[in-house]
C-alpha cells in the first residue's frame, strides 16, 4: 500500500529488459498506481498497452471501463463491462455497473426488471445502492407502491435517508393518498431555497389542507412560493397562501392587504384575479 515508493521503484525499472509477461504485469501495476492517485489519463494509457490475450487483460478492461464510467462515457464503459460478464474476476460486478449506466441513460424499465435480482445476491452496502436505484426508477415510471417498497428496503439495508430519498418516500405516500404518513417525508425533503424544497413544500401544503391543518398549509405555501423558480408553483402557492390568510382571519390587516396586492402586481393576468380582488375588497369591508 505504499504507492509512492512503489511508483518510484517501478519507474526505475528497465522496461525493455522485462519479459513480455512481466511487461504486461508492469503496465497493470503502473496503471493501477496512477488510477489510485486519480490520474486517469496516465492510468488509461498503461491499461491500453496490455494485450487483450494477456492473463491480466480482464483487470485492464475493468479499470478502463471504470474510468470511462467515471468520466460519463457510457457507451465505451458499457461495451467493456459487457465484455466482462463472462470474466471469472469481474462477472459478478459487471452487471452492477451496467445497471447504473442504464439508469443514467433513463432506461428505467431495464433497471426495474434487472435490479431486484442483482440486489438479492448483493452484499449489504451494495444492496442499499441497488435498492435506491430501483426505487427511483419505479418513481420515474410513476409506480409509487413499488417506489415505496424499494426506498424502505434501501433504508433497511443501511442507506442514508437524505433529502432526495425523503422526497421519493414522501411524494409516493402523497400520491397513494397516505397524507399523514407523507408529511414526514416531504418535510425531510425541505431545506435550502431550491427546486426540491419548492416542490416538497408545495405538496406538503396540500397534505396539510387535506388533513384540515390550514395554519401549517399556509406556512408551507409561503415556503413553496419563495423557495424556487417554478413559476406555476409560485403563482398557485401565493394564491393559496392569500386565500388561506383571508379565510383564517385574525391576522394583521396590513399583512393581508400587502399579500393580496402583491399577488395582483405579480400576476396581473391570473385566472384568479377577480377572486383575489374580491378578497381584497372583503378585507377592506371588514375593517
Amino acid at each position: 500500500g505504499e504507492h509512492e515508493k512503489a511508483m518510484r521503484n517501478f519507474t526505475a525499472c528497465a522496461y525493455n529488459g522485462l519479459s513480455v509477461q512481466e511487461q504486461q504485469r508492469y503496465n497493470l501495476r503502473m496503471g493501477y498506481l496512477h488510477f489510485s492517485a486519480n490520474h486517469y489519463g496516465e492510468a488509461y494509457a498503461y491499461f491500453d498497452r496490455i494485450d487483450p490475450k494477456s492473463e491480466v487483460a480482464d483487470h485492464a478492461t475493468y479499470y478502463r471501463a471504470y474510468i470511462d464510467y467515471a468520466r460519463g462515457d457510457n457507451e465505451k464503459a458499457k461495451r467493456q463491462f459487457q465484455a466482462l460478464q463472462s470474466s471469472s474476476a469481474y462477472g459478478e460486478l459487471a452487471p452492477y455497473y451496467l445497471l447504473q449506466i442504464e439508469f443514467r441513460e433513463g432506461n428505467y424499465r431495464y433497471v426495474v426488471e434487472h435490479g431486484p435480482q442483482l440486489a438479492e445476491r448483493a452484499a449489504t452496502e451494495r444492496r442499499a445502492e441497488l435498492e435506491r436505484v430501483v426505487a427511483e426508477s419505479w418513481f420515474r415510471l410513476d409506480d409509487y407502491r413499488n417506489t415505496l417498497q424499494h426506498i424502505e428496503q434501501y433504508a433497511a439495508y443501511g442507506g442514508r435517508m437524505g433529502r432526495d430519498e425523503h422526497y421519493l418516500k414522501g411524494f409516493s405516500l402523497y400520491r397513494l393518498a397516505r397524507y399523514t404518513d407523507a408529511v414526514e417525508g416531504l418535510r425531510g425533503a425541505c431545506g435550502p431555497e431550491d427546486a426540491l424544497t419548492q416542490n416538497a413544500s408545495y405538496h406538503l401544503a396540500d397534505c396539510y389542507l387535506r388533513l384540515g391543518d390550514k395554519k401549517q398549509a399556509r406556512q408551507s405555501f409561503s415556503m413553496a412560493y419563495s423557495s424556487g423558480d417554478n413559476k406555476t408553483i409560485c403563482e398557485d402557492a401565493l394564491y393559496n397562501y392569500c386565500k388561506l390568510q383571508v379565510e383564517q382571519g385574525g391576522g394583521n390587516f396590513n399583512e393581508e392587504i400587502q399579500s393580496l396586492s402583491h399577488y395582483l402586481r405579480e400576476y396581473p393576468r391570473s385566472a384568479h384575479r377577480g377572486e383575489v380582488e374580491g378578497y381584497l375588497q372583503s378585507v377592506f369591508e371588514v375593517e
